[in-house]
């Protein structure tokens, strides 16, 4: 059998994103693309959590994204297998759970804060720069003990670093990385001569096997709250903003009832997965999900697929802020899921609190008009709306 082509790479992939993916989901478990060298996906639930669920068969130390990203060191815990990831895991466990979490409501609340009042008076706003784009870098730089006003470069690396891999412009992609990682061993740096109350301090008084951990393997935990730690929340936030803007029930719904904040934030989590897909690599020759893999190969794990299959999802189309039963994979799924997913509620839950509260009026300029960018994000280009001057 001939597999169905499928790379989320492609430039207009996402103008019809969701069709594409039923349609070789329908087709078969397993797609293929021949870009970057050829790689393997995974599109429906069961398969795609299997897999996340078996670090046995499908290794992260070998990257997970496709392409590959630009990393100097490897992404800790991320990128590296169990027992090595359950050491870091459990190390760095006690920063992100809810009651660590919480402790940044008010800093998410500051910030929001602020950047509505800088658009109220004008009518009109870029939601996804002036209001989805702030809050989770801000809320990063405070979490590793950056300059907050250095969350724009932060904003900046990612791009620089998504587009240049994706399109294999190696030179410009060798550059972001160096200048992203030169700013963490700066930072490094500060902390061992001057610690302060901030995770990449405590890292720095960290010890492993009663050793201190070495200055790569911080960075390599660094880059990944850096980066990882807010690139996909911007995504999540912008993207239910978008739909709340779309659907007057929904909204009506959330303003008369704030209590379904937190539903409406695990639906838009499965309905618009803000990473739809990361990687594994083969371990060993095997058969999964009736394909023959080879040792070596890339499979992508397609987390915006599965969040859609209709052999996991009642109406999986539809965006129902009642759905009982909610195991969406936005976060992943077993020994890799998402470290900083309680942070990443909390900071979607406030954004859109205080957005309702403030502007519940908005509407989108021109719905039909959103710019994707392609790639294994699902990341919006701007959101542009109006709503009344002088909101509250």
């Amino acid at each position: 059998m001939t597999l169905p082509r499928l790379d989320v790479n492609d430039e207009n992939i996402h103008e019809c994103l969701y069709e594409t993916f039923k349609e070789v989901r329908d087709a078969s478990p397993v797609a293929h693309s021949e870009r970057y060298g050829g790689y393997y996906t995974l599109t429906r639930y069961d398969d795609v959590r299997r897999a996340a669920m078996n670090h046995e068969l499908f290794s992260t130390a070998q990257g997970v994204t496709i392409p590959a990203f630009g990393r100097p060191v490897p992404a800790i815990p991320l990128e590296v297998d169990p027992p090595e990831h359950t050491a870091y895991r459990r190390m760095l466990l006690p920063y992100f759970r809810p009651a660590a979490a919480s402790n940044f409501e008010r800093v998410i609340r500051d910030v929001i804060t602020g950047a509505i009042d800088g658009i109220v008076g004008l009518g009109e706003a870029d939601f996804y720069k002036e209001i989805a784009e702030p809050v989770p870098p801000v809320v990063v730089a405070h979490l590793l003990g950056m300059r907050v006003e250095d969350w724009t470069l932060l904003r900046t690396w990612v791009a620089r670093l998504i587009k240049s891999s994706r399109e294999q412009e190696h030179g410009a992609n060798e550059e972001a990385s160096a200048e992203l990682f030169g700013y963490l061993s700066d930072l490094l740096r500060d902390k061992r001569a001057d610690p302060k109350d901030d995770l990449l301090s405590h890292l720095v008084a960290e010890e492993m096997d009663g050793a201190p951990l070495p200055d790569e393997r911080i960075l390599g935990i660094a880059s990944l709250v850096g980066v990882a730690g807010h690139e996909t929340t911007v995504n999540a936030i912008a993207n239910l903003l978008r739909h709340i803007g779309l659907n007057p029930a929904v909204r009506a719904a959330l303003i008369a009832h704030p209590e379904l904040i937190p539903a409406a934030v695990e639906e838009g989590l499965r309905y618009d997965a803000p990473q739809i897909q990361l990687a594994r690599t083969v371990r060993t020759d095997c058969e999964f999900a009736g394909h023959r893999f080879s040792q070596g190969d890339k499979v992508g794990l397609l987390w915006g697929s599965a969040n859609r299959d209709d052999r996991k999802f009642d109406d999986p189309d539809d965006f129902k802020l009642d759905r009982r039963t909610n195991h969406h994979l936005a976060f992943g799924a077993g020994a890799h899921k998402c470290l900083g997913e309680h942070l990443a509620r909390l900071e979607i839950r406030i954004v859109v609190e205080e957005v309702l509260r403030r502007i519940p009026d908005y509407r989108l300029v021109d719905p039909d008009a959103v710019e994707w960018t392609p790639g294994m994000n699902r990341e919006m280009h701007a959101l542009r709306v109006t709503f009344p001057v002088g909101a509250a």
